[in-house]
């Protein structure tokens, strides 16, 4: 089975990434890799929802945990945007995603720090721990956002092939937007600057996208990804 070279160094701590690093990015935040023009995604609230600030501030507090993530969950959020209009989401929807996305590792907070921000290799009982944010975040979440918006939150981390966390499930039995969101997050992880090295380039983060479809992505999500982004490395 395929898998990410940062997710067997970091377990599900691929996304740290410092100011600069990034995948796609609105206009008035530079980043290294540029996805096609598409409208960006409504800066305002959904009716029933705390205004979209409100979470944007969240997010920036999940990422200020670890400087290493800063403005990770907006890149990831504005990624999921551009992958579910390629697939043919509705603005409302898309809206709903990018919400979503926005606080994908709201359940961060509450793991502890020491094993946050271990350097070292973590233990069997540490690395359940950290599987148990997605988990606690989307816990967090009921009641705020949608029952919908809530199982993407929570099944970010399964795998379509299977073996994903917290609930096992496999295939069509993980909702589409968690699916866009799983390839939004290990893009910005694999192109973004990470203390062991630098970012791969466009080239590199596709084929390594591509050799995962079907195993850890959903095929459709990547194939979205790879109609989205363009390469600024020549």
């Amino acid at each position: 089975m395929n898998q990410f070279p940062y997710v067997n160094s970091l377990g599900p701590f691929g996304d740290r990434a410092p100011v600069g690093a990034g995948t796609m990015t609105p206009p008035h935040m530079p980043g290294t890799r540029v996805p096609r023009a598409i409208t960006p995604p409504p800066r305002r609230g959904v009716e029933g929802q705390s205004p979209l600030s409100i979470r944007i501030g969240l997010a920036r507090a999940v990422d200020a945990k670890d400087p290493s993530t800063r403005r990770h969950s907006e890149r990831v959020a504005d990624l999921s945007w551009v992958i579910a209009d390629v697939l043919g989401w509705s603005t409302s929807r898309r809206t709903l995603l990018h919400d979503a996305a926005l606080v994908h590792d709201l359940g961060k907070i509450a793991i502890p720090d020491e094993i946050l921000f271990k350097p070292d290799e973590l233990t069997p009982h540490e690395y359940e721990t950290v599987k148990g944010h997605s988990r606690i975040g989307a816990e967090m979440l009921e009641g705020v956002m949608t029952s919908e918006q809530v199982s993407w939150v929570r099944c970010h981390h399964e795998w379509w092939g299977g073996g994903g966390y917290p609930d096992g499930l496999v295939g069509a039995q993980i909702p589409e937007g968690a699916r866009v969101i799983a390839v939004a997050d290990a893009w910005d992880a694999i192109t973004s600057w990470r203390p062991y090295g630098g970012p791969r380039s466009t080239a590199q983060a596709l084929e390594e996208c591509r050799l995962s479809m079907g195993t850890q992505f959903w095929p459709p999500a990547v194939i979205a990804l790879g109609c989205t982004v363009q390469s600024v490395d020549d």
